[in-house]
């Protein structure tokens, strides 16, 4: 444990440590030094201040120790992270692992910095929304093993840059925009022996017969992957046998369609009494009700699963209410080619004026506050439908 140590801006420049020489660095340098090579150092970095965490754009540039011993940096959850501080990353040759998860400001300018550390083996853009287009920039990277991207926005395009690196044998791209177009190039990366594609939800057991080829892989996690059906996930866990010893499945609802009695509804609703009382009536007439407290969260809930049987939504929400949050769902059916899904709209307005502005939004049925049973039959009738 640090006791007390002053972090007040310093006065003097940096002091530089002589190559050769026994030169030494201010405290504060060497702690900044520790907590980068640290594994968790992002806990302490974060929450430092801004012009502590530029000073280290100039300590990557000017002090030998950075840059001859630091093999390890970890600057996740520094938000405020440019694309220009990332540059002096360039000067730290000697590292194998660097993680920038969650620096939301980093873009493909960062990733062509990236690119210039030829001895990287680990690295994490978990949450960078704006790398995508980067990941050309890459291709030096040969002795790359693991590579996180999750939550990136990545989408089919994307893919051939990722797997060119034939090394990998850790990958994770949970959480994007990929079909099976995408992920048919997945078969190049003989060497993977672990792999995440959760919460892809268009994939479909043609990606899984890409993976049959993959000969070392030991661990494959498909939640929430809705489209996937047992006899493919059956016939890849048997092609891969005895290497694949663990496959995560949770949420791969046509692989459990022979057990599955109850319909999904998807709630978007953001008082938790009304939430409640409405999932307790949809239980007891044999439903599985999920919950969205805002319309956001609904949207994204149903991005990553796009098979719930019923949408049941509220009009006025918080962050996005209903009407917007309808409109996008069926933006995304329409780019992605999915069957429409029955959405029923609630509101206490129940003017025909409101009614027709939900309707032309893209509901199947509108019904005024509060629910009652006319609710379930409705329910019942559009699942029928559909």
């Amino acid at each position: 444990m640090i006791g007390n140590i002053n972090l007040e801006k310093p006065k003097t420049q940096v002091q530089q440590c002589q190559p050769g020489g026994p030169g030494v660095a201010p405290l504060l340098d060497l702690c900044l030094y520790v907590v980068c090579q640290n594994v968790d150092g992002c806990k302490y970095l974060n929450v430092l201040p801004d012009y502590i965490q530029h000073r280290l754009c100039l300590l990557f540039k000017q002090v030998p120790v950075f840059q001859k011993k630091l093999t390890n940096l970890n600057l996740s959850y520094c938000y405020h992270l440019t694309d220009e501080e990332v540059k002096s990353i360039a000067y730290l040759q000697n590292l194998t692992s660097i993680n920038l998860s969650h620096c939301d400001k980093l873009t493909g300018i960062g990733m062509s910095y990236i690119g210039t550390l030829t001895n990287l083996k680990s690295l994490s853009l978990n949450h960078c929304t704006k790398v995508s287009l980067g990941f050309y920039f890459l291709q030096p990277l040969t002795a790359l093993t693991k590579l996180e991207v999750s939550f990136c926005e990545i989408q089919d395009p994307v893919m051939p840059f990722i797997t060119s690196k034939s090394s990998l044998t850790h990958l994770n791209v949970m959480c994007n925009r990929l079909t099976d177009e995408g992920c048919a190039s997945l078969a190049q990366l003989k060497n993977l022996t672990y792999l995440s594609l959760s919460m892809n939800p268009l994939i479909t057991d043609k990606t899984l017969n890409c993976l049959t080829g993959l000969r070392n892989l030991t661990s494959l996690n498909i939640n929430f992957c809705k489209l996937l059906a047992s006899e493919a996930i059956k016939n890849l866990s048997k092609a891969l046998d005895p290497t694949l010893k663990q496959i995560e499945m949770i949420g791969c609802d046509r692989a459990l369609n022979e057990v599955k009695t109850r319909p999904l509804i998807l709630l978007a609703e953001d008082s938790k009494i009304q939430a409640r009382m409405i999932t307790m009536v949809l239980n007891r007439y044999n439903f599985d009700v999920e919950v969205a407290t805002n319309g956001e969260m609904a949207l994204e809930m149903f991005r990553e699963n796009p098979k719930y049987d019923l949408i049941l939504m509220d009009v006025l929400m918080p962050v996005m209410d209903g009407i917007s949050c309808v409109k996008q769902i069926r933006e995304f059916e329409s780019l992605n080619s999915l069957k429409r899904t029955p959405i029923i709209i609630q509101t206490a307005d129940n003017r025909e004026s409101q009614r027709s502005i939900c309707l032309e939004a893209g509901c199947d049925e509108f019904l005024s506050k509060p629910l009652d049973k006319a609710c379930i039959s409705l329910a019942k009738e559009l699942m029928e439908a559909r």
